[in-house]
């Protein structure tokens, strides 16, 4: 394992996900790590890159996707190959872009509903805690008007309904898309700021979620996540429509 002092801290720039994943990406590639080497832990990483756990956890999900890290159970993530196979990407879009974040919003309808359905079939006192915990924070970032905080727990609470899933391929892909939500995210909630009402419906949307979640209603729970995956793209029509004007 390389040593912490290897891993240059990253700028923070625009994405810092985006740098953390080329930094990682170009050691493997490199050499730097090679093949079969186990990586620091997430909080050793996240501390020498100077970022959070958050933005290490994307920036590896994207790496496996890559095909050049994998995860081993109790064990921690290693580099299987030093070669990218470079398939599904989502790099190179436009986050500001009305028509991608709209696409965006369309992955997430069919992405989010099903994980919805299976996090009310399988969800424990745990999940719903952190589905809990996520939507409090979140209506305190609300009610404070503090846009980054409302991003980040809103991605909490939603992150928290596909752990609920108890399949780690929604959470691997959860996390994998999260950076690029958070950007699209974070443009609704900017838009919201503005509003009269300063953002308030998703806080309704998500309480009706936990409320199916919890109840264990598969059928309401997936009613819930496309409602409010549905009101998404409302809002976002009309904030850049409102923009446009």
């Amino acid at each position: 394992m390389k040593e912490p002092s290897a891993f240059r801290a990253v700028r923070k720039t625009v994405s810092l996900s985006d740098q953390v994943t080329d930094e990682l990406r170009s050691m493997v590639t490199s050499g730097d790590l090679e093949v079969g080497e186990l990586l620091p832990s997430e909080s050793t990483l996240a501390k020498n890159l100077g970022v959070s756990r958050t933005v290490v956890r994307e920036a590896v999900s994207r790496l496996k996707v890559d095909g050049l890290l994998s995860s081993q159970q109790g064990r921690g993530v290693f580099v299987v190959s030093t070669r990218p196979d470079r398939g599904f990407s989502m790099r190179g879009h436009d986050a500001q872009s009305i028509e991608h974040v709209l696409r965006m919003v369309e992955l997430r309808m069919g992405f989010e509903v099903e994980a919805a359905a299976f996090a009310a079939q399988r969800r424990t006192r745990h999940d719903l805690t952190m589905m809990r915990d996520a939507q409090s924070s979140f209506q305190e970032a609300v009610a404070s008007g503090d846009i980054q905080a409302g991003v980040d727990a809103d991605m909490a609470f939603h992150r928290a309904v596909c752990t609920a899933t108890d399949n780690e391929l929604y959470l691997e892909f959860f996390n994998y898309l999260s950076s690029y939500l958070k950007e699209t995210i974070l443009v609704s909630r900017r838009k919201a700021a503005t509003r009269v009402d300063g953002g308030q419906a998703p806080i309704a949307e998500h309480q009706t979620l936990i409320d199916a979640i919890a109840d264990q209603d598969v059928d309401a729970a997936r009613t819930a996540a496309r409602y409010h995956i549905e009101c998404n793209m409302h809002r976002l029509k009309t904030y850049y429509g409102v923009m446009k004007t």
